[in-house]
Parts: C-alpha cells; structure tokens; sequence
C-alpha cells in the first residue's frame, strides 16, 4: 500500500495513522478488549462498554483515553497528525503541481527542511523580482 504512495510525506501520515491503531490496539488488548480513561468524572457513563474508567489494575494507563487530553488517547493524537500530514501533504502537491510543472518537478524529490527552504527561496525571490509600481510602500 505504502509503495503506490509516491510522496513521503504522505507516506509520513499513513505511517503515523498505522502506529496511532497500534497503539490503541495495543492498550485496548493489554486490557481485555477495553479501553481505559484516566481521570473519568464518576458522573460521566459511557455510550460503549468499550470503555471503562481506569483502574489500578489497568495496564498501559499512559496509552489510555486520557481525560486531560478531552478523552483523546496518545494513539488517538497520533493518528490524528498523521491525518492531517495526508491532507496537508495532498494539498500542498496539489498547489505546487497547479502553480507550474518546474517548481513541481524540482521539489518532486525533496523533502523536509529542504523543501520548505526551497518554497521560501522562490517566494523571496519572486517578491524581489516585481515591478517596483506592484509594491506597497509603507504608508
């Protein structure tokens, strides 16, 4: 599946959404098919019974829903990254690949810090090469 994607940032997301399963997946197992939340209000009753408050019998409490984090689990904040990485990533291929096939093709094989220098290079470049009646003067 990994293969097909060509953008490692993308490759980053689903990478990040697969660890963030794994990680509730793990929790989730270490306690009997259950996941835990630490700090749940005695006043608050879950819809599933999936979920149960934390006990010290709990295993992995770290990797459960944490109720500081508004029930989000560390799994659930990894996958959510990772999902928004996909996106950003898509998008950002998209506009590059809208703006010219040059500037597409020579990030193409770029990526992190390189890539954003890059983005940055040709934004300041871009700024300094127009004409001086385009502008704005500070008023």
């Amino acid at each position: 599946m990994l293969r097909a994607v060509r953008s490692p940032w993308v490759r980053a997301g689903v990478l990040l959404v697969l660890c963030g399963l794994m990680l509730n997946g793990l929790v989730t197992t270490a306690n009997a098919g259950t996941m835990p939340v630490v700090g749940m209000p005695s006043t608050l009753h879950p819809v599933s019974p999936m979920w149960q408050a934390a006990t010290s019998k709990t295993r992995l409490p770290f990797l459960a829903d944490q109720a500081r984090l508004g029930m989000f689990s560390v799994g659930d904040l990894v996958m959510l990254f990772g999902g928004i990485l996909i996106v950003v990533a898509i998008c950002l291929h998209r506009t590059l690949k809208m703006q010219g096939g040059l500037v597409y093709k020579r990030l193409d094989g770029f990526c992190g810090p390189v890539m954003w220098a890059i983005l940055l290079k040709l934004s300041i470049r871009s700024r300094a090469q127009r004409p001086k009646s385009l502008l704005r003067s500070p008023e």
